[in-house]
């Protein structure tokens, strides 16, 4: 996965992010469309080996509970399964030895 592509990834979960902080959880789910969501878990499978490939399905995991989350239209449980999804993604960066990524 090249650098831009995942921080592509990122700002997509930070406009989530952003959205349901402003009660806007429709269109956090919309922002968590299936695509971006996929293209991610293709270029993470790419790079993943034992413990970040671990790692890249809990960062999966965590991005589908957040959307279920948002799509439910429950506030408070979305804005835990953000804060779970970020630090899924954290815990991947530093399994897969990814680095250079800012804003984490």
């Amino acid at each position: 996965m090249t650098l831009r592509a995942f921080r592509g990834h990122i700002n997509r979960l930070a406009k989530s992010g952003s959205e349901i902080d402003t009660n806007k959880l429709s269109d956090a789910a919309t922002t968590l469309n299936d695509k971006w969501v996929s293209q991610f878990e293709t270029a993470a499978s790419n790079i993943a080996a034992g413990d970040s490939n671990k790692s890249a399905g809990q960062v999966l995991q965590a991005i589908q509970s957040l959307k279920s989350s948002a799509k439910g239209g429950d506030l408070k449980d979305a804005k835990r399964k953000y804060v779970a999804a970020v630090s899924a993604i954290q815990n991947w960066v530093g399994a897969s030895g990814v680095e250079g990524i800012r804003g984490l």
